[in-house]
């Protein structure tokens, strides 16, 4: 039978215990987000990020700026958080719009404050990633000795993913979409875990009988529907565990990202 795994839920419980933690403690968090330009879903999830952060007793705020902004601008609104005492979090949005440099913006983050650990040297594990090891590791999942394969070899996810699960003495192959013969890896796969951004690039074809699947994947078709990378019907079907889309990783990213900044608040 397979488990479908309930990010929400479970984020609900992880804010929670964050909430208390809050109160307990008398921390003070508070989350800075830097907004270029009017990304409908880079809003969505900014929006998503501040209710959730109020929603636990933090105080966040949204700096936006316009798409054409000069990039010394938003270097110097970063230095400028960088100094604030009473700011514990930082996130610069992404994507960026065109003529700005990703990795010289996000360099500007002090370390300490890089909860979404973007930059080199951040005191933190990146949300998704470790949203993605919080799911193996709550639902028992062995990964000792066992082959895992990441589809997606990005510097946010995919590459982070598959060192955390090195870490934990699996085995394993990092691939993507352009891949030659991807099904001859995903189909030998233990634990699949797939950020390619692809949506249904993962069929019931491609997995065997008993994978753990994890879909961080989001796609909005033409009709306007959210997508993981995975077809998840018919690969439900084969794994014995499986995140959905919407309502699995997704959740769980926010919530290690408040996670993170409630730590960020400690130090």
């Amino acid at each position: 039978m397979t488990t479908v795994f309930d990010g929400k839920a479970y984020a609900q419980n992880i804010t929670a215990r964050l909430k208390q933690t809050i109160s307990e403690a008398g921390l003070a968090p508070h989350l800075a987000i830097v907004m270029i330009g009017e990304d409908q879903a880079s809003r969505i999830y900014v929006d998503k990020k501040v209710e959730a952060a109020r929603e636990i007793g933090a105080e966040a705020e949204v700096l936006d700026f316009p798409e054409d902004v000069p990039e010394g601008e938003i270097i110097r609104h970063l230095r400028n958080l960088n100094d604030d005492k009473s700011v514990t979090g930082i996130i610069v949005q992404l994507p960026l719009p065109k003529g700005l440099k990703k990795e010289r913006v996000l360099s500007q983050i002090e370390r300490t404050k890089d909860v979404d650990g973007l930059t080199k040297g951040s005191q933190f594990v990146g949300a998704t990633p470790r949203a993605v090891m919080e799911i193996l590791t709550s639902s028992n999942q062995t990964l000792v000795g066992k082959y895992a394969v990441v589809v997606g070899s990005s510097d946010l996810v995919g590459k982070p993913v598959a060192n955390l699960l090195l870490d934990e003495n699996a085995t394993v192959t990092v691939t993507n979409d352009k891949t030659k013969d991807l099904a001859s890896f995903t189909r030998a796969a233990d634990i699949l875990v797939s950020c390619a951004g692809v949506g249904h690039l993962i069929t019931a074809e491609m997995v065997k009988d008993g994978v753990v699947v994890i879909d961080v994947g989001i796609t909005r078709q033409r009709d306007g529907k959210i997508v993981g990378d995975v077809e998840f019907e018919g690969v439900c079907s084969k794994s014995s565990f499986i995140t959905p889309v919407p309502g699995g990783v997704g959740p769980m990213t926010v919530a290690m990202l408040l996670s993170n900044l409630v730590l960020a608040s400690q130090k």
